[in-house]
């Protein structure tokens, strides 16, 4: 066994254990039986770890993929992601920095068009370039709270509510910042009455608002994006887009950070995973072609039937 460019021969898995202390993502030792080496013996599998360079004495964040080999052994592939982290880091710090600074002029532009609207002199022309105009600024108010969001998230400090709200508003709202965003693709939303959840109704409007933008963003042109919104033990929402389905590579990775189909950032499904999480819920992609199916699942308040 070589790794980090040093041999380990003689006992080569003690070796290994003692010389990288293998710890998982919170930070915890492993048990000798959860050692990479050993699991690959036993089963498939894929995670992240932090092992300790014993040449440097620097800790280095891999990926490790092992696979068990019939008849003995095992084979492990190992991928460095230490760059990627810095470079995720500096994302989280630079988004966090940039919608603390833009976050308080675009408030006083938005005030000072509502002002300027209120104004008896002002014309029918100059009034509809007003409206205009604050729809603008709502969207870039918009675009920071993603981003405010997604250096939470990437830290982890998302705090969430767990109060009783309303979807129906809520799917609204989604709906409204997708149209300040200048879509006007057709949204049918199939939803029987309105039902209550347990959860954030501001982190459930921009879950189910990124997953708009992304129906939106994937969908044939003319094509409509569907919302089902059905009760049983959980409420349940879906969005199903008009695009080309998600490959199965993709739809593995596809609510970690930065994945992206091919345009965007790609980070409205790691926020919707992140957001939905913290309030108790969860987010499942149940189809993947031929068009893609995302299903937002909250619960139900204390002592509301079904």
């Amino acid at each position: 066994l070589r790794l980090f460019g040093r041999s380990f021969v003689e006992r080569p898995v003690d070796e290994w254990g003692r010389a990288t202390e293998p710890r998982d993502e919170q930070g915890t030792p492993l048990e000798r039986d959860d050692w990479p080496q050993l699991r690959a013996q036993r089963e498939a599998f894929r995670s992240r770890l932090t092992l300790r360079n014993p040449m440097s004495g620097r800790d280095v964040i891999v990926d490790i993929e092992g696979t068990p080999i019939p008849g003995g052994g095992a084979v492990l592939l190992l991928r460095d992601i230490g760059k990627e982290e810095d470079e995720r880091r500096r994302l989280s710090r630079f988004a966090s920095f940039v919608a603390h600074e833009l976050r308080n002029p675009l408030a006083v532009a938005k005030a000072r068009i509502e002002l300027a609207q209120r104004d008896p002199a002002l014309s029918t022309r100059a009034a509809s370039h007003g409206s205009r105009a604050l729809e603008s600024v709502d969207a870039a108010i918009a675009i920071l709270e993603r981003l405010e969001l997604y250096s939470r998230a990437d830290g982890g400090h998302i705090e969430a509510r767990r109060e009783s709200f309303e979807l129906g508003p809520a799917l609204g709202a989604a709906i409204e910042r997708l149209r300040a965003r200048g879509s006007e693709r057709p949204v049918r939303v199939d939803m029987p009455k309105c039902l209550t959840v347990l959860g954030d109704r501001y982190l459930s409007e921009q879950a189910i608002t990124n997953l708009l933008i992304n129906a939106d963003r994937y969908s044939t042109p003319g094509g409509a994006i569907d919302v089902e919104v059905r009760d049983g033990e959980q409420v349940t929402l879906r969005v199903r887009d008009q695009g080309p389905g998600i490959d199965e590579d993709l739809a593995r990775r596809l609510f970690h950070d930065r994945v992206t189909a091919g345009r965007g950032l790609g980070l409205g499904l790691f926020l919707v995973h992140a957001t939905m999480d913290a309030m108790g819920g969860s987010v499942q992609l149940e189809q993947k072609e031929p068009a893609a199916v995302f299903a937002l699942r909250w619960t139900r308040p204390p002592g509301d039937a079904a």
